[in-house]
């Protein structure tokens, strides 16, 4: 093992990443035949321009750590199917720091996306005023129950993830101790609903403060085996610092998620359609008491799912959907008239 020199390996300082990767399984003897045909290379290529870098060698940082990575593998792997995202997940965090990222708001949410931000190298302090010491000390994080002390007690934070409740989004801003926010401080929301934080982040944070809106469209349920192509929607409303920006945008992105830019006014138009026609529906359902029965069809039984998905989340998030999304109403009121039209038409079909 020691006599194999990656450098026999560079034929050209182009030579594209997934051959010289191919390349090293084969000459470490780990596998017996060629993986190049199990690589997503299209999502491998998108992934690479995505992070802003290319396909040529500058650095060998990647190959270096994969190959110190396989060298210490202790089994002889016979079969090796490898994605593109799961090459980058250990490495990406070496393309730049690791980030300080604050969690407002430790609940279930909270702690879903700080398991995966420690596992790509990132520091997690975690704050909310239930004490969630323990939990955050089994995932590997920091936390706190003062919010203060996010920036005095520990290292200045890069990041400041509001992961809070709709309903308590503007009292959880308005308290925001600004005055001694890091410089270019990045503060990141994670709501359902967009045009709502938005509006009062830009309205309370100093204009010093970088601004993301996000949306990662799945949650602890839907996201607990694997991330890749759920859904993020993301607007940079204020950015200063691109590169403290696009670090965070690149955990997603390693963990495969699609990634989707766009104004937060048209997030909020989709998901009144979508999302919250959704939950209205479920809730509906609810209310009818509608139960598995013998003779399940497969519609029927996407139905069921729909309620149990619907309600496993609480009224207080269903309520924040309707109330801080300007569309939702009107979507209501459009399911009411469409109820209607269906019952009109029912009572005159023979007439």
């Amino acid at each position: 093992q020691s006599s194999i020199k990656f450098s026999h390996l560079i034929q050209s300082d182009s030579m594209p990443m997934f051959q010289i990767t191919n390349q090293i399984l084969k000459n470490t003897g780990l596998i017996q035949s060629t993986v190049s045909a199990c690589f997503d290379l299209t999502n491998l290529n998108n992934l690479a321009r995505s992070h802003r870098q290319t396909l040529s060698i500058k650095t060998a940082r990647f190959e270096h750590t994969f190959l110190l990575q396989l060298l210490c593998f202790p089994v002889h792997v016979h079969h090796v199917c490898i994605k593109s995202h799961q090459i980058f997940t250990h490495t990406m965090a070496s393309s730049g720091s690791p980030l300080t990222i604050g969690i407002i708001g430790f609940g279930n949410f909270g702690q879903f996306l700080a398991k995966r931000f420690i596992s790509q190298g990132h520091t997690v302090i975690g704050q909310s005023r239930s004490d969630y010491s323990s939990v955050a000390s089994s995932l590997g994080a920091h936390y706190t129950t003062s919010l203060s002390s996010l920036f005095t007690e520990f290292a200045p934070l890069q990041i400041l993830i509001l992961s809070t409740s709709i309903m308590s989004t503007s009292s959880i801003i308005a308290s925001l101790p600004s005055h001694v926010f890091p410089p270019s401080l990045l503060i990141i929301d994670v709501l359902s609903v967009k045009t709502y934080p938005k509006s009062l982040l830009i309205k309370h944070l100093p204009r010093t403060t970088d601004i993301l809106c996000t949306h990662p469209m799945f949650g602890p349920e839907s996201g607990k085996l694997s991330w890749t192509n759920l859904p993020f929607v993301y607007e940079k409303v204020r950015i200063t610092n691109d590169t403290i920006c696009e670090q965070f945008l690149d955990i997603f992105r390693n963990e495969g998620c699609s990634l989707v830019e766009m104004t937060c006014e048209d997030h909020d138009k989709y998901a009144a359609s979508t999302q919250f026609v959704t939950h209205t529906t479920g809730r509906m359902l609810e209310q009818l008491e509608v139960r598995s029965t013998p003779i399940n069809t497969k519609g029927f039984e996407s139905l069921l799912d729909v309620v149990d998905t619907t309600t496993k989340d609480s009224f207080d998030l269903y309520y924040g959907l309707y109330k801080y999304n300007p569309n939702a109403e009107k979507e209501l009121e459009k399911m009411e008239a469409a109820l209607k039209s269906i019952r009109k038409k029912l009572e005159n079909y023979e007439n």
